[in-house]
């Protein structure tokens, strides 16, 4: 008998538990507290994940340590994690979230009202100047929240990280370090699989969401290359992807893929189905669409072990996002338009 299988909201759940039972206890503890108000006020569940997610990162770049004990320092790092880490637009969502955000998980929130009350207040002089205190030690902290906002203030167009240009030799560095450790450890199959997902970035450009986000029928071959064709943005939000823009739908001609993708669909377990993932994450028999943690985390240790990068804090951590500058520094060196 087959296990009954599990919808969206309960797959969402289980995730949005995991991630809150592998943070310290501290962190935990504030984020289910902040998360029981937002369930309350009706904040969606999908949302509340993305929500969680970022301050998850937070304890990526700063394991073991609680958030209130984060110094306007430590942000500063934070935020060097999340550009050496993440394309600019995440990057941008995830301060904006931890910005807008800071002030209730820190638990510090606008002291202006309660000053002004505790020094009109009569009676008692002793308890009012404890009242005043106390408020005023509040104020440093939320002075202190201000400076980390202003850290955390990025703009869409400066928070990119330096982009890593590969050179074919890079590149081919690259498949050979895919080749020989895939060879020891992985099956034919994902083997395949591997190489065509390295091919696929270096010949489309595509962001790390528009590779995923492709099915096996968005590919079609004619006698020289083929087409990768990304699909409607309402298309890809059902597939859990993002498009960057609603315009960014289009439909692209490849040649160097081609030839792994197709040695990929051979082998395949859902090549013939057009509805299926094209990519598969790295346990192959559930079928799932590969995600973008499976790809950055590969493809960050791929870049160390073939010593075409090194390892994070430094700035030349491979990621995703560097074959789309390397696409692009191709293209204007060989005079590309797209006309």
């Amino acid at each position: 008998m087959r296990p009954e299988r599990l919808s969206r909201d309960a797959i969402r759940r289980t995730t949005l538990d995991n991630m809150l039972a592998g943070m310290i206890p501290e962190n935990r503890a504030v984020l289910q507290r902040e998360l029981t108000r937002r369930e309350a006020k009706g904040w969606q569940l999908t949302t509340n994940l993305t929500w969680v997610n970022c301050w998850q990162r937070v304890e990526w770049a700063k394991p073991g340590r609680s958030f209130a004990s984060l110094t306007p320092e430590d942000w500063v790092q934070v935020v060097a994690y999340l550009r050496s880490h993440y394309a600019a637009t995440s990057v941008y969502t995830t301060c904006a979230c931890l910005k807008a955000n800071l002030g209730r998980v820190l638990g510090v929130g606008d002291t202006k009202s309660e000053l002004a009350r505790a020094l009109q207040a009569g009676g008692d002089g002793t308890r009012t100047e404890a009242m005043v205190a106390s408020i005023l030690a509040k104020m440093e902290g939320e002075r202190v929240l201000k400076e980390i906002q202003e850290i955390l203030t990025v703009e869409t167009g400066a928070n990119e990280k330096d982009g890593h240009v590969l050179s074919a030799g890079e590149f081919h560095r690259l498949l050979r370090q895919n080749a020989d450790r895939g060879g020891r450890l992985d099956s034919t199959a994902l083997l395949a699989m591997k190489e065509a997902v390295l091919w696929t970035f270096w010949d489309s450009g595509f962001r790390c969401d528009e590779v995923r986000m492709l099915n096996v029928g968005d590919v079609t071959f004619d006698d020289g290359g083929g087409y990768l064709s990304l699909p409607t943005h309402a298309e890809a939000i059902r597939r859990d992807c993002r498009l960057k823009t609603r315009s960014s739908q289009r439909r692209i001609y490849v040649g160097d893929c081609t030839g792994p993708i197709k040695t990929w669909l051979a082998l395949h377990p859902q090549g013939t189905t057009s509805t299926a993932p094209l990519f598969l994450g790295f346990r192959q028999s559930r079928g799932e669409r590969i995600t973008r943690g499976a790809i950055a985390g590969w493809m960050e240790q791929l870049g160390i072990d073939s010593g075409v990068s090194t390892a994070w804090p430094a700035e030349d951590v491979l990621s995703p996002h560097d074959f789309r500058h390397t696409r692009c520094a191709r293209a204007a060196t060989d005079n590309w338009h797209p006309t």
